[in-house]
């Protein structure tokens, strides 16, 4: 799991690396951002290194920062859905906006090679998750 630091969060005066191997964004990077947003993307990445559903504890331990820090971000991610809360665990996950976007995101990828062989895979999955019946991707293939 990648383990997030201090130097993960946006500062004006230093380097930062961006969690997961990202592009590195130096000083010279002028452009102004959402410091926020970015401390979101780096408890968002530390969600999907777990593979299971994780305590507060261990997700802070994760991006290094206060308990109470992230859990004011995760009530923020799971009223818009890119986190998730067991209710009856208290335990964090991804929400379903994220799977949202991952799913669109590889459905873009999907598009982006061979359309043939990508219709083929495409109806195989949909299959399965019952989704090519309803009509709404057949005009695709």
């Amino acid at each position: 799991m990648t383990k997030a630091s201090s130097k993960n969060i946006p500062a004006a005066d230093h380097e930062i690396d961006i969690v997961d191997g990202a592009d590195v964004v130096d000083a010279a990077d002028k452009r102004k951002g959402i410091q926020s947003v970015e401390v979101s993307g780096v408890i968002i990445a530390a969600l999907c290194d777990f593979k299971f559903p994780v305590p507060l504890k261990d997700l802070a331990d994760a991006v290094g920062m206060p308990a109470a820090k992230v859990h004011r971000y995760l009530a923020s991610l799971v009223r818009i859905g890119l986190a998730w809360q067991d209710d009856m665990t208290g335990l964090y996950g991804l929400g379903p906006m994220a799977l949202r976007m991952g799913y669109r995101r590889l459905n873009a990828m999907m598009w982006s090679c061979a359309p043939g062989v990508c219709c083929a895979i495409w109806r195989l999955i949909c299959d399965h998750r019952g989704i090519w019946r309803s009509g709404v991707n057949a005009a695709r293939c």
